[in-house]
């Protein structure tokens, strides 16, 4: 495709000879274009540097995301069954209309959706750089390396800082004393009131960040686990194929599941999967 878009020496796009509509080929038509502006036009290169991106934010965090809750509703049956009712009384019909408005209007689907990506961050970590000097707040005192307490953190332009989402999701402070446990029925009641304070663009939650680099497609991956757990979970039931224990998450940019005495064989999640009997 490069190759047919004719590549300057410098990186730069030539000559309009791309016609897909996928949003890589979109990308290089934009770049190709004259009514870019130069300044917002990319190189190839820069092209190029999107593809991890598009494989991995957007494919492998949702994927992953849905088998961790998968996992979490594996091992509490009464929630998974909760959320098959809710499903079948929705759409009852297999072949049935499912619209974004109808899949947003089911409450406990809503909630369990939040609390896996509350519960198990797909990236227990983000990196972001400095981009000038500044001086950080802080809610909390610390004691500096020189024995000096302070409530704030001098930072300088290029200093690199990381955000641990994952923690910040489980932090007691935040979200109270069973941070710790999975329980979709937090978002269905009111919420402590430091909750309220996370800068998070979507449910409060640092799993997408915040503000102008927050995750780009938040809302289309929140949507893509709702339809996946849509169709498993009217469909199928899930049973861990072997002890809860014997699960970890590994961290690979994102965390995976693994069996803890099986690491050679990579990511895997074991499970037992019937088909779901209606009557």
């Amino acid at each position: 495709m490069l190759e047919e878009a004719n590549v300057s020496g410098d990186g730069t796009v030539l000559e309009k000879k791309v016609q897909e509509r996928d949003l890589l080929s979109l990308m290089i038509k934009s770049s190709m274009s004259t009514t870019t502006p130069d300044d917002q036009k990319m190189s190839v290169p820069q092209i190029l540097d999107q593809i991890p991106t598009f494989l991995i934010a957007g494919h492998e965090t949702t994927s992953t995301a849905t088998a961790w809750g998968l996992f979490a509703l594996a091992q509490r049956p009464a929630m998974q069954s909760r959320l098959r009712q809710e499903l079948l009384e929705a759409f009852p019909d297999e072949d049935g209309e499912v619209t974004i408005e109808s899949l947003n209007a089911l409450p406990y689907l809503e909630a369990v959706v939040r609390e896996t990506l509350r519960y198990h961050s797909p990236v227990g970590w983000i990196e972001r750089e400095a981009e000038e000097d500044d001086v950080i707040p802080l809610d909390h005192e610390f004691i500096g390396r020189d024995g000096k307490a302070r409530k704030h953190i001098r930072v300088k332009k290029g200093d690199n800082f990381i955000i641990p989402t994952g923690i910040m999701n489980r932090s007691q402070d935040v979200w109270g004393p069973d941070a710790d446990e999975f329980n979709p029925d937090r978002w269905l009641v009111e919420m402590p009131a430091a909750v309220s304070k996370i800068p998070g663009v979507w449910a409060n939650l640092m799993t997408f960040i915040g503000g102008q680099r927050s995750c780009i497609g938040f809302k289309f991956a929140v949507l893509e686990m709702k339809v996946l757990l849509l169709q498993l979970i009217r469909s199928f039931e899930f049973e861990l194929a072997v002890d809860p224990a014997d699960i970890i998450d590994v961290e690979l940019i994102v965390s995976r599941p693994f069996v803890k005495y099986e690491l050679e064989k990579g990511s895997q999640l074991p499970m037992i999967v019937r088909p779901v009997r209606q009557t």
